[in-house]
């Protein structure tokens, strides 16, 4: 009864799917989009980004997005959250008693389940009783009904009772033909020969036995074998006598695998030989290369399919470059930017807002090993990756490009543009260009070979940027600074069809805001997106995110022949730029939500700031900001601060310069060693006693402590030289060496006294009453002359090391955290290095500025040189229990507090011009997001009706099926679009009335009428403050803070 239901209910099925193909194609009126359609086609089944998502999310702050439950009402604050988690924890606890009858109701499923053994569809008695664990609430089946149940589910897995146990079995060896080209229906004249197919499916790897249709009706291309098995949902690995298939099910179920989680072939494919044997006894054939033959194929097609390229007249022939790549909807497009002359927002010049924003950076964790297979990629340049064949034309036409590294940093992508790699990789890492959204560019990767060479990453900027139409491009990189220094005569060297209109469009070129720290002075505010105008509060360092999203693939890529690596990354980036666009709404009404706020606040803060100062002094500062704005290469810099840095080799200059003119004037020196050499000595030793005392602290084994011994010695001789020196300079305290404890010590040379035990003397070590001699006045003066100095370089040196040590740090957690034991210890080797080097930094500028304390107690240098703790020893950046970045304390290192008033002065201009750029990034930052809004809602509008537009065309001449999934397909990828647009503005429509903006009138006029939808984006834990202090009602803070 059941059987003849299920083809009655077909029959209905199949008689109204042919009705609704003869009607009109007409976009058919949805109430809810997501009822009518299942959007699997651009990835929905996939889950939403696990918990802890934040680096994935788009963001331009480094607090990432919030969860991916923020569309949709949740859980409000913390403690609900933590009540939650307890009553889940609650629920599991609850079934602990339970574990025995839990136990009982599993083993009852190994057994008969039923007393009288007859036919639960027949009613026959049984001889050998059968049962589907794959159908719902399968009974005891005879061989007949089971074979006749399943003539329509082939792929179901079944068991035989033998007497004691239930034994696997399978529908092929029961006796089940399946018949193809007919759908469920035998066909009248089928080939003779019955073909045992292998088909891999997501419960296990089956044998199935067929027959293929070869009547009139499977006349033309429906004949073929290939097409015949497509159409029943069964990939063949084969186009030529296919005998083994994959089921739609199982390649797509891979697929979404793989995009989420990385998961290999290799490992999927053994998990469905272990579910269909995992005892080995009786495993099935192996089909593996052929899985991942189809797998491949399979990621190819969806890639055309999803671009439209086979609704398109010419199919896969005309699709062009990037033609396949999801496109960015908030970027700036030739269709979505806005006439702005009739359409004012303010009465600031806003086509800054068409600025198309790029960020460069390269990955060395995605290599590939050279392993000689001759593999070409199936979408080569229609996705992300550029084409290879002009590629490497290009890249091998360019030469070794060495390049000169001047600027002052940590980062050592040009030093090493030509050595990173090795004999094993042909491929060292990529380099890929991304919107300020987090999204790739199309035609926007390309492979690198040994390294970050500016050949390399030249093309694929100017292929990423090739098809814009912009008034201006900011492009963000971490060596920003020297590579464009002459890209634009590289520019010429770039094939034609790379070649941009450079002179009708405005280049602006930065660093992010994470490495920019890494840099040195010069780069400091002419590369900062925190005080360069029209920037927003981009970062930077999205690009970063998307890295730590793909680094998981590299695992498996890494061993792939070339073309099926770019082919996997390229779907990669599909599904990453997908799931960026599907969540925009969230995303961008996050953003608007906080700069709306935060534009308030830093305005507020700012103005208040303002009244202390002199309206001269405002109109002053204001103007030295604007002509730096306007060139940031050659004006004064107003977010400097007043340099005072003397370095040693300076006060030795002018020393030496002083004894020589005394020389010139008839006063002999005492020695051939000068005073000043001799005092330069003396601090020399002092270091290296210093740097020798921390070495015995940290060293353990024998055989460091036998280095550090005899480093020891040769120490003690270079003090006995000195010593010999000092009895001519200092006569009346040469006398006697003394150790630190004041004993006497008259061989500096003796085994029992170590290097670090010898006192040297110098006179700031002296008491005022021991230098009150004649032969120390002038030695004391040249001593504080050079501990000045000394002071001054000791800060330098330490706010580079610790530049360094917090790159190195941030490599490590983003590049080297989980690749293993080797790059790890190295790492933290690294790591241990520069830390000494910071903590030897601190020391030597706390002993000069002891030696400053002694001889010069009274003097002005205490305004600069301020008393080092270990608690100022820090970077520049908020650390992590801050409670966020315009709230923080830069430790004074960072600091160059002058002693003058006038210094002081330009010291609060500085503070200002900071106050005043926070204030202008997050206001930009609304105007900014604004119209991104717009500019997406356009898009989706462009694209849903460029979809439409698709359907007419398709016409296949004798298959109306086809023609009718094809129709079918492009008004469900343009209501797609539609529903996407609905939904984000109804959403950002919300964030509007909250903040009581009104509704945009430069939207188009369809969703300006949107009812607000009740759903939250929820807020940062800081919003309740800040809306307190935007309406003034607590007090602003007005103090220190620094910069992201």
């Amino acid at each position: 009864m059941d059987y003849e239901i299920d083809h009655a209910d077909h029959a209905r099925s199949v008689d109204a799917s042919v009705r609704v193909d003869e009607e009109d194609y007409a976009m058919p009126e949805l109430d809810n989009i997501e009822d009518a359609f299942n959007a699997d086609d651009y990835y929905p089944s996939v889950a939403s980004y696990p918990a802890n998502d934040s680096a994935f999310l788009p963001g331009d702050d480094d607090s990432g997005g919030d969860s991916a439950n923020e569309h949709s009402d949740g859980v409000d604050n913390i403690g609900d959250y933590a009540a939650d988690k307890n009553k889940s924890k609650n629920a599991l606890l609850d079934w602990i008693p339970l574990r025995d009858s839990l136990l009982y109701e599993l083993h009852r499923h190994d057994g008969l389940q039923r007393t009288l053994a007859i036919c639960s569809r027949c009613g026959d008695d049984l001889n050998t009783p059968l049962r589907c664990k794959t159908c719902f609430q399968s009974g005891l089946t005879c061989l007949s009904c089971i074979i006749e149940e399943h003539a329509s589910a082939p792929l179901h897995c079944v068991e035989e009772w033998c007497g004691v146990y239930w034994k696997p079995t399978s529908l092929g060896i029961l006796g089940l033909v399946v018949h193809i080209g007919h759908m469920n229906f035998r066909c009248p004249a089928p080939e003779t020969l019955t073909r045992t197919l292998t088909v891999i499916h997501t419960n296990g790897i089956h044998r199935v036995k067929v027959l293929f249709c070869a009547c009139g009706a499977s006349a033309g291309e429906a004949s073929l074998h290939y097409n015949q098995l497509i159409r029943v949902r069964w990939f063949p690995a084969s186009s030529k006598k296919p005998q083994t298939v994959v089921s739609f099910d199982c390649v797509e179920y891979f697929h979404i695998l793989t995009l989420q989680g990385k998961l290999t072939a290799y490992d999927y494919y053994q998990s469905l030989v272990y579910h269909t044997d995992n005892t080995d006894t009786d495993p099935p054939p192996r089909r593996y290369e052929e899985f991942m033959r189809v797998a491949r194929l399979w990621r190819h097609l969806k890639m055309l399919k999803r671009a439209g390229v086979g609704l398109c007249p010419g199919g896969v022939a005309v699709a062009g470059p990037g033609s396949c790549a999801v496109e960015c909807p908030a970027c700036p497009h030739a269709e979505t930017l806005r006439h702005r002359e009739d359409d004012a927002i303010g009465s600031r010049d806003e086509s800054w807002l068409d600025t198309q924003f790029v960020m460069l950076d390269a990955n060395f964790r995605l290599k590939c090993k050279d392993r000689k297979i001759d593999d070409p990629s199936l979408g080569n340049g229609l996705s992300y990756y550029v084409e290879n064949k002009a590629y490497m034309t290009y890249v091998n036409s360019a030469g070794l490009q060495t390049e000169m590294n001047v600027c002052d940093s940590g980062l050592h992508a040009v030093d090493h543009a030509n050595t990173r790699g090795g004999s094993a990789y042909s491929t060292s890492g990529v380099g890929a260009c991304q919107c300020r959204h987090m999204m790739v560019r199309p035609n926007g990767v390309g492979d690198l070979q040994r390294g970050e060479r500016y050949c390399n990453m030249d093309f694929v900027f100017w292929s990423a940027v090739r098809r814009l139409k912009v008034p201006r491009l900011l492009i963000s990189y971490d060596i920003a600074c020297q590579w464009n220094r002459h890209l634009f005569a590289r520019h010429l060297d770039i094939p034609e069809e790379l070649q941009f209109p450079t002179e009708t469009t405005r280049f602006a070129f930065v660093i992010p805001k994470f490495h920019i720290s890494a840099h040195g002075k010069s780069c400091q505010s002419k590369y900062s997106l925190n005080y360069r105008r029209d920037m927003g509060r981009t970062d930077g360092e999205n690009i970063e995110r998307g890295w730590a999203w793909m680094n998981p693939a590299s695992l498996s890529t890494r061993e792939m022949g070339p073309g099926a690596r770019r082919d996997t990354l390229d779907d990669q980036w599909s599904f990453w730029n997908w799931r960026i666009l599907v969540k925009l709404g969230t995303t961008l009404a996050r953003r608007l939500d906080e700069a709306t706020l935060e534009a308030r606040s830093q305005r507020a803060s700012h103005e208040q700031f303002t009244m202390s100062f002199a309206t001269d002094n405002i109109a002053a500062w204001s103007a030295m900001i604007d002509a730096w704005n306007i060139d940031p290469q050659h004006a004064p810099d107003p977010y400097s601060e007043p340099e005072h840095n003397t370095t040693i080799i300076d006060v030795r200059r002018q020393l030496n310069d002083l004894e020589g003119a005394e020389t010139a004037s008839g006063v002999l020196p005492l020695h051939k060693t000068s005073a000043t050499q001799f005092l330069v000595i003396g601090i020399e030793l002092e270091e290296q006693q210093r740097a020798l005392r921390l070495m015995k602290a940290k060293t353990r084994g024998n055989t460091r402590v036998i280095a550090i011994e005899e480093k020891d010695v040769a120490l003690c001789r270079k003090i006995a030289l000195w010593k010999a020196i000092q009895q001519v300079y200092m006569p009346c305290v040469a006398i006697t060496p003394r150790t630190p404890d004041g004993t006497d010590n008259s061989d500096a040379t003796a085994p029992s006294v170590t290097a670090v035990d010898i006192r040297l003397s110098l006179p700031s070590s002296l008491t005022p009453a021991e230098r009150d001699v004649e032969c120390l006045s002038e030695l004391g003066e040249k001593e504080r002359r050079l501990h000045m100095a000394q002071a001054d370089d000791a800060l330098e040196s330490l706010r580079k090391h610790l530049r360094v040590a917090a790159t190195l740090f941030d490599h490590r957690m983003r590049q080297t955290a989980g690749t293993g034991t080797r790059p790890n210890t190295r790492m933290v080797s690294l790591l241990t290095r520069y830390n000494d080097k910071v903590e030897r930094d601190a020391e030597r500028y706390r002993a000069a500025r002891a030696a400053l304390v002694s001889l010069d107690p009274l003097g002005d240098w205490k305004l600069r040189f301020h008393s080092l703790r270990p608690s100022h020893i820090r970077y520049p950046t908020r650390d992590q229990e801050d409670v966020g970045e315009g709230r923080r304390k830069i430790s004074w290192i960072w600091k160059n507090v002058a002693g003058s008033p006038n210094d002081i002065q330009e010291g609060l201009r500085v503070e200002w011009a900071k106050s005043l750029a926070r204030a202008e990034r997050w206001e930009e930052e609304t105007m900014l997001v604004k119209e991104e809004m717009r500019r997406v809602l356009v898009f989706l509008d462009i694209k849903s009706i460029w979809w439409r537009a698709l359907a007419h065309p398709c016409v296949v001449e004798g298959d109306k099926i086809t023609e009718s999934g094809m129709k079918a397909y492009a008004y469900k990828q343009a209501a797609i679009r539609q529903s996407l647009a609905d939904d984000f503005a109804s959403l950002w429509l919300r964030v509007y009335a909250d903040h009581g903006l009104g509704v945009p009138s430069y939207w188009p006029e369809r969703y300006q009428s949107v009812i607000p939808v009740q759903k939250q984006v929820r807020r940062r834990r800081e919003r309740t403050k800040l809306h307190r202090r935007a309406m003034g009602l607590d007090e602003v803070d007005s103090g220190e803070s620094g910069e992201e």
